[in-house]
């Protein structure tokens, strides 16, 4: 399986510079935050419940979009304030400085914890997680699913695999059908 790296952004010269900061502003400042989401109830609508939850509640305004890169330029052009995104369209923006991570909402991101961005599980009790896995049809043959099963582990293991992961910031962890 592979895991997304997710966070929580603000463009870099917001004057939010932690998390507490932006929970501050939207406690005292309901609905004014316009959140960036990749649509109803992605992953990031999740993240961003669950720190509302955690935090005892959020007033925001949702700017659905059609996913990740476009989250950033409504990062970027000022129409949101902040976002939930992964690694793949906002990495560039974090090393450029052009955006803000302020909480780590999946598992981990190490790069950004290396920067003291906090781990939501650490602050607030919760994560989220975006899997990608390998899926066969209901009845696959048993040596062809263990055929897939040994690729798969194959491939999530090889250096190759693990280098471009690292260069985008996502991470794999092998876990089998059953597990």
């Amino acid at each position: 399986m592979l895991f997304r790296s997710y966070a929580q952004f603000v463009k870099a010269d917001s004057p939010w510079k932690t998390i507490d900061d932006l929970v501050r502003h939207m406690k005292e400042n309901p609905n004014k935050v316009v959140y960036a989401n990749s649509g109803a109830f992605g992953l990031p609508d999740i993240g961003m419940a669950q720190l509302a939850k955690a935090v005892g509640g959020l007033q925001y305004r949702t700017m659905p979009t059609t996913g990740g890169a476009e989250q950033v330029l409504k990062l970027l052009s000022g129409d949101a304030q902040t976002q939930q995104n992964s690694a793949t369209p906002t990495l560039q923006h974090i090393k450029s400085g052009a955006i803000r991570p302020l909480l780590v909402v999946s598992k981990s991101w190490p790069e950004l914890e290396q920067m003291g961005v906090p781990l939501s599980s650490k602050a607030y009790g919760f994560s989220v997680r975006n899997l990608s896995a390998l899926a066969g049809p209901p009845g696959l043959p048993e040596d062809i699913r263990q055929r897939l099963e040994d690729a798969q582990r194959a491939a999530v293991a090889a250096a190759e695999t693990l280098e471009e992961l690292d260069k985008i910031g996502e991470f794999s962890e092998f876990k089998t059908g059953k597990e």
